[in-house]
């Protein structure tokens, strides 16, 4: 029988034992595209790293069980219609040659390696498993595995651009996951990563553990720019710049889907008790901040390997 939970007692980035806890997530169970996991008994809480800076939750799901959770929802996790026109702004404008080498780390359905697909060169991908349509934007490797993981087999010939959008709250180890960003890249190559950040004004406004991004079974980690410096000086690499991000463009949402995250948010702040019997009915979690537009809390990093 596959062992659920993983108990963490020290940093996972830094391997730190000097942590403050950061509260406890006030759920009850998680809701993973339809399937109901409930947590363990204690509850899970989160903590800081005194040393890098780094949240962490306490208690994890353990790898075997989180493959065989993801591995029921092949073709529906992360596979949405995002265009990542900004992200292919950011690499267009930082990689100036017109064939160059990319390794699109949690590719999911290979939305990006298709914004890519009219520039020459390697298109490759590393993920847990190969989602439905990935396969037809490869130009290259499909690399088995998550980016922490010790054993990951590959053909070795480093890139000139890593891509890790969306994949840093996910770490197990994100000590192994930088040790493995430093071989795929060529000296000189580029890390372009985009994440939440624990220290936004949105996650301390509401509490890291009432934040919508903590609360979410898949996430482990989570970061703030400058715990992503400290892992980043530890590895050989610099940071080139670094950007507050609103998460896969509010922008783009229409006026009547800001108005009901507004009212949601206004109800979970005035009539708290009100708001959860209503979430209750729509078997959604009350106790979470709603997410609601105008809220920075991601944000952008490029990093080149020295």
């Amino acid at each position: 029988m596959t062992q659920q939970w993983l108990e963490i007692d020290r940093c996972p980035g830094c391997d730190g034992q000097e942590i403050t806890p950061r509260g406890k997530l006030p759920r009850q169970h998680y809701n993973f595209l339809g399937e109901h996991i409930p947590l363990p008994v204690g509850g899970i809480g989160l903590a800081e790293c005194k040393t890098c800076g780094l949240y962490f939750k306490t208690v994890l799901p353990s790898p075997g069980y989180l493959t065989a959770v993801f591995a029921g929802k092949a073709g529906t996790v992360w596979n949405d219609s995002y265009a990542f026109q900004p992200e292919k702004d950011l690499v267009r404008r930082l990689i100036t040659a017109t064939a160059f080498d990319l390794l699109d780390i949690g590719p999911s359905n290979g939305a990006l390696l298709r914004a890519f697909a009219d520039l020459p060169g390697r298109r490759s991908g590393l993920d847990l498993f190969m989602h439905p349509g990935l396969a037809d934007c490869l130009r290259g490797e499909f690399i088995t595995g998550l980016l922490d993981q010790a054993d990951l087999t590959w053909n070795g010939e480093p890139y000139d651009v890593v891509t890790v959008f969306d994949v840093f709250e996910h770490f197990y180890s994100p000590l192994q996951a930088f040790r493995n960003l430093g071989k795929f890249l060529k000296a000189g190559g580029l890390v372009m990563l985009e994440t939440g950040n624990v220290g936004s004004v949105w996650a301390r406004k509401v509490g890291p553990e009432r934040w919508r991004y903590t609360n979410l079974f898949e996430h482990h980690v989570f970061w703030r720019p400058e715990s992503i410096r400290y892992h980043a000086a530890r590895h050989g690499f610099e940071v080139v710049e670094v950007n507050e991000v609103d998460h896969k463009g509010w922008g783009g949402k229409s006026a009547a889907y800001k108005l009901k995250q507004l009212l949601k948010y206004a109800m979970w702040r005035l009539v708290p008790g009100l708001y959860r019997e209503i979430a209750g009915r729509l078997k959604e979690d009350g106790s979470i901040a709603p997410q609601i537009p105008f809220t920075y809390d991601h944000f952008s990093v490029v990093l080149r390997k020295l």
